[in-house]
């Protein structure tokens, strides 16, 4: 039997509520601000003094209103929401870091309509193909190579088993392996199904960066297990360090900003691979990519956190990895953003200096875009976010592409935002402020 049959699926009576979480209809059902949190929960600004504080609550204020309005033009029957925000004391023992996550999720959801649907989608195209030896491979290297994660994986498996949904480690081990395992034959999803994610990094008239960032990912139940975290070390002192996604359960993310330092996202890239090299990797002690963004950004036993911009850019863009795919990163001052090609024996880089009309990367302002292909505006008619994106800040400028607003309504124009658009965030890595919300 396989080790993702240790999944012992209870689903739970609840059905979503449609009233938690902040969520806001755009029917009848009036705006709801007060969320319900199971635990106490931090500011989510950290350690940004009160004017930083004030700035950032405008931001998503004008960041809400702007998302509304974008909504409203699209699908006018659905629902946006703030993800549950979690508190991470990187001091606390590893297996207790993520207590209270799961039920923070499945306070808001229904099993059947989170976790349970993810799990489910995703072991019909790819967790069912390994067997009982690949899942014990994973497990072995992960507890040799990376023993702190390890331990922070079975503590999630504790959490998810006092829900009355048993989870086991080496079924969660396996999704922290989910992005190279799914670029070789053991997975059976479409291409459809591995289109994943638009980012965009902006330069205003003043040189001032922002970053943002949709999350593409099926099945649509995903983004309920979206959640916020923060990260502390001693339980007062914040390391500017914020994070947002749904994979957190895997025990990394892949989207985040530290303040000062940089802001980052993962995007799929189409290039595929061997399961057979990614298991030797794992034996090796590759990073998988689900942790690269947390070790540069929190940094670990053997290397110290990222400072700058520069020694982020170099730390992720010369990063060993099993598998192929996209990181973005936007940084503090004028140009500082740049675009990572990694994996299979190729590495490109664009960065937002070498924007221009004569460019592959063609813009009339200084803006970079980035979907699932190397040549982004060139992007199949199939899959146009990239053009279409491109098409939308050329025709808003600079004075308004760059806004704050104008960035959101960028990312929430269809189709950059789609079907499959699980979260969209907005990160000033200047402020160390990232404002996310969960599409319905």
């Amino acid at each position: 039997m396989l080790f993702s049959r240790l999944l012992r699926w209870r689903a739970g009576p609840t059905a979503d509520e449609d009233s938690d979480g902040c969520k806001i209809s755009f029917l009848e059902t009036p705006v709801d601000f007060a969320p319900k949190p199971a635990i106490k929960q931090r500011n989510s600004v950290g350690i940004c003094d009160s004017g930083s504080e004030m700035r950032a609550m405008g931001r998503a204020v004008l960041l809400l209103c702007a998302c509304v309005f974008a909504h409203r033009l699209t699908r006018a029957d659905s629902l946006v929401q703030v993800p549950p925000k979690i508190s991470v004391d990187l001091s606390a023992e590893p297996r207790d870091r993520y207590r209270g996550a799961v039920r923070a999720v499945l306070e808001r959801h229904s099993w059947e309509h989170s976790f349970g649907a993810a799990f489910s989608a995703h072991n019909r195209t790819l967790f069912d193909n390994l067997d009982n030896q690949m899942y014990e491979l994973l497990t072995n290297a992960t507890e040799q190579h990376h023993p702190e994660v390890f331990a922070e994986l079975q503590g999630i498996s504790d959490e998810f088993s006092a829900a009355g949904h048993p989870v086991s480690v080496h079924y969660l081990v396996a999704w922290l392996w989910f992005h190279e395992l799914a670029h070789t034959e053991l997975s059976t999803a479409t291409t459809e199904e591995q289109r994943e994610c638009t980012a965009a990094v902006v330069q205003d008239q003043h040189g001032n960066i922002l970053h943002g960032r949709n999350m593409d990912q099926s099945p649509p139940a995903v983004r309920n297990a979206t959640v916020q975290f923060e990260f502390f070390k001693d339980t007062s002192t914040s390391l500017g360090v914020h994070a947002v996604d749904w994979y957190w359960f895997a025990g990394g993310f892949m989207t985040a900003v530290k303040k000062g330092v940089g802001s980052v996202q993962e995007n799929w890239r189409f290039v595929n691979t061997s399961s057979v090299e990614i298991f030797e990797a794992a034996l090796n002690g590759v990073t998988p990519q689900l942790l690269a963004f947390k070790y540069t950004l929190l940094g670990t036993a053997q290397k110290p956190a990222a400072t700058s911009f520069g020694d982020l850019t170099r730390q992720l863009c010369h990063m060993d990895l099993a598998a192929a795919d996209y990181v973005v990163v936007g940084g503090c001052h004028e140009y500082e953003a740049t675009i990572c090609a990694r994996g299979a024996g190729s590495k490109l880089a664009w960065s937002l200096s070498m924007v221009n009309v004569t460019s592959s990367r063609s813009a009339s302002w200084p803006y970079l875009l980035q979907t699932n292909y190397d040549e982004c505006i060139h992007d199949p008619a199939t899959d146009p976010r990239c053009s279409s994106a491109s098409a939308i800040m050329e025709s808003l400028g600079q004075a308004i592409g760059a806004d704050s607003t104008g960035l959101m309504a960028t990312m929430t124009s269809t189709p950059i935002r789609n079907a499959d658009t699980a979260y969209t965030a907005i990160m000033s890595a200047e402020e160390g402020t990232l404002v996310s919300f969960a599409w319905d």
